[in-house]
């Protein structure tokens, strides 16, 4: 995989891959698993609007390696963005609320809600049972 052979039209690699995730990139290595990019285009599309993941200064919310995931955001050890699973969406113009109810819906296995940050998590954690695993903070 290289930036030549980027397949997902809605995004371009550095909205979801951190400076780490593009430098592999460019290297040909593709740090964010393709049934999550996948499945993000398809949330795209299901939603008729854009997201938003990388952006106005906002960095590391997609893939991002062991080192930017600790000394970022503090994140957790077994961070699903360290295994290019996760993202933290944002849009413009839209209700997070509706943004967060529409993941829930489209089948995200993992979803954070962030209202006062403005974000929703998804990711494609393994699944134990058909439950989503959601939490708000």
């Amino acid at each position: 995989m290289s930036i030549v052979g980027w397949k997902w039209e809605n995004f371009k690699p550095a909205e979801v891959l951190s400076p780490a995730g593009l430098e592999q990139l460019e290297r040909g290595v593709l740090l964010m698993q393709t049934d999550f990019l996948d499945k993000l285009e398809l949330f795209r599309t299901f939603l008729g609007f854009p997201l938003l993941i990388n952006h106005a200064g906002l960095r590391f919310r997609g893939y991002r390696s062991p080192k930017e995931n600790y000394e970022t955001v503090k994140g957790g050890e077994f961070s699903f963005h360290m295994q290019g699973l996760a993202a933290d969406l944002s849009c413009n113009g839209c209700d997070i609320s509706h943004l967060h109810d529409m993941a829930l819906k489209f089948g995200w296995h993992g979803v954070g809600y962030y209202p006062n940050n403005k974000f929703v998590h998804v990711d494609l954690r393994p699944r134990l049972s058909n439950t989503v695993v959601r939490w708000q903070k």
